[in-house]
């Protein structure tokens, strides 16, 4: 019995049009995947589901590692404190201007931020003896975040022993958050229109 004879590579001249075909699909793959894509999703108005509350979709933001950590950097009164939690909005107070006739909305993320900043004045006003003027404002405002909360339902475990063994509420570690930079630069770009 002889050997069976095994079939002869292709040709040299076969293997380089196998090769420069190869590469040219490679290349129109490439080409056309990068011709789609936009460097930011133009934003739109969503509602979605019928008598639910529009949303700014903005496309996929991204995520970004938050420290937690208490911070002396939003006092609750002092010299500065009107400052720091003031310059928590964006430009225009985190109103943006949607839809075909520019109407105007607050994204629920400046709400949150000005109505802490609200309980935060109310607490004071109510320290300083003169709490009457932002009474009204502070019972909605705790009533918004509740239900901001509610809605959210955050799942991150905490534990409730610090790291001492004492019963207390312990958060460590990094949160993983929406970019909320880009949030931010998207309302200051639709700001400037």
């Amino acid at each position: 019995m002889g050997r069976a004879k095994l079939p002869a590579w292709p040709s040299r001249s076969f293997r380089l049009c196998l090769y420069f075909g190869a590469c040219a699909i490679v290349f129109a793959l490439v080409l056309g995947g990068t011709r789609n894509i936009s460097p930011a999703k133009s934003p739109s108005m969503v509602v979605p589901y019928p008598g639910s509350s529009p949303v700014w979709d903005l496309g996929h933001l991204g995520v970004v590692k938050m420290a937690i950590e208490d911070t002396v950097n939003y006092p609750l009164n002092g010299t500065d404190a009107d400052s720091r939690w003031s310059s928590m909005l964006p430009k225009g107070g985190g109103i943006v201007h949607v839809g075909p006739d520019k109407k105007p909305y607050m994204l629920s993320i400046f709400h949150q931020l000005k109505c802490l900043d609200v309980i935060r004045r109310f607490h004071v006003a109510t320290v300083e003896g003169d709490p009457s003027a932002l009474q009204d404002l502070a019972r909605h405002c705790l009533n918004y975040l509740r239900l901001m909360v509610l809605c959210r339902s955050d799942l991150r475990l905490e534990s409730i022993q610090n790291r001492d063994g004492m019963h207390a509420v312990d958060m460590y570690g990094d949160l993983t958050c929406t970019d909320w930079r880009q949030v931010y630069a998207r309302v200051e770009e639709n700001a400037g229109r």
